[in-house]
Parts: structure tokens; C-alpha cells; sequence
């Protein structure tokens, strides 16, 4: 698995995953997701369209991402245009848990709503006054990354 983030205006990051997504894979995909919440990234768009395989352990790492999200007041949606990525999501039901998009742009256009605010509450990242940084500060574009090293973490063990 291959993954780029890639920020766009208004606080929304596209992770462009390429290759295979397997069950050593998927914890990392999950990691990458909660580093971005914790960033305060919203929405979160998951670019499927280059997976060649998605696992059953991946499905279930991408509906407790969606979980993730929605407990942090953010949106994340997955975009996925083919049979490889479709089929074993519908064949475990797991359209009904996601935002599942045909595109880029259609997971930006549904998870934007026009008109709303792009500044984030009081204590999260880029807030007045927030010990976090804001994603603008901390992400650049694109970027090929490791999980963990969004925030300078190495690969090692986190003790």
C-alpha cells in the first residue's frame, strides 16, 4: 500500500491510497486517519480509485475510521469507482456504513456543506489560542508519508 496526502483549500485532505490494502495494511490506513482527525483535517476523502485489493480486515479498518470520524465532528468519505474495491465492500454491507463517493470532487462537493464555517472550535488545531497546530502549518502538498510521521513520529515503537 502506497499512500499521498494531498491538502486542499479549506482544511479538507485527499489520502490517495494505491496498490493493496490487506490486513498488515489496514491498521496503518486507520493509523493515517486518526492522525488527520487529530490534525483537525475536515473532511477526510479516501482515494481508492488505484486499490487493486481490499481486504475484509481493511473494510472493517474503513467503517471504524468512519466511526472515528463521526465521534470527532468531522466527515470522512471513500471514493471508489471500481469492481475491486465496490464488490467487497457491497458484499459485506459496508456501503451502508460509508460515504462512498464515484470521485474526488463528489466526496469534496458532499462533504463541504456551502456556506459553513472553515474555522475550527475553541481548543482544536488552528483555533485562537489552541496549543495545536493548525494543518496548514503542519501538512504540505503532496507528500508521500509513513503513519506516525505526520506527527514527527519515527517508525519504531511508541512507548
Amino acid at each position: 500500500m502506497q499512500v499521498r496526502l494531498v491538502r486542499q483549500p479549506g482544511g479538507a485532505m485527499v489520502v490517495r491510497v494505491a496498490g493493496e490494502v490487506d490486513q498488515q495494511a489496514a491498521p496503518a490506513l486507520q493509523e493515517y486517519v486518526v492522525e488527520l482527525l487529530c490534525l483537525c483535517y475536515d473532511p477526510i476523502v479516501l482515494d481508492l480509485t488505484t486499490v487493486r485489493f481490499l481486504d475484509p480486515a481493511a473494510i472493517t479498518a474503513l467503517i471504524t475510521a468512519t466511526r472515528d470520524a463521526r465521534r470527532a465532528g468531522a466527515t470522512l468519505c471513500v471514493v471508489a469507482d471500481h469492481r475491486a474495491v465496490l464488490d467487497p465492500l457491497r458484499r459485506l454491507g459496508a456501503t451502508s456504513a460509508l460515504h462512498v463517493c464515484p470521485s474526488v470532487a463528489a466526496a469534496l462537493a458532499a462533504a463541504v456543506p456551502s456556506g459553513g464555517s472553515e474555522r475550527p472550535p475553541p481548543g482544536e488545531a488552528g483555533a485562537p489560542g489552541s496549543p495545536l497546530p493548525s494543518p496548514s502549518r503542519t501538512a504540505h502538498d503532496p507528500v508521500p508519508v509513513r503513519p506516525g510521521h505526520l506527527h514527527g513520529h519515527s517508525q519504531g515503537r511508541r512507548t
